[in-house]
């Protein structure tokens, strides 16, 4: 089975992107009912402000994947952590084909 999902993804158009990527994390939050509380935009606004970013993953132009992060300045570091009042932050992935 796995490597009938490599295939699959190997013919396709596969896109990975951070820049600029929040507009469109924003429509598929609206667009998307699955994506967990502590993971929509709103969320994340609220409790992060401007500190955090989505990576997300297209493919033929449509993103299957997602990853917000939060990022929180430590000394002289820039890290990704867990951002406040937030329990869990991991990656979404649309399985629907």
């Amino acid at each position: 089975m796995m490597g009938k999902l490599f295939k699959t993804i190997e013919s396709r158009n596969l896109n990975f992107q951070s820049v600029g990527s929040k507009e469109k994390y924003k429509n598929l939050c609206a667009l998307n009912s699955s994506i967990p509380l502590f993971s929509k935009d709103w969320w994340l606004d609220t409790v992060c402000g401007d500190n955090w970013d989505v990576l997300i993953c297209e493919l033929d132009g449509k993103i299957v994947a997602s990853w917000p992060i939060f990022q929180k300045k430590i000394l002289f570091f820039s890290a990704i952590t867990q951002p406040p009042m937030a329990p869990n932050l991991g990656i979404w992935i649309d399985w629907h084909e």
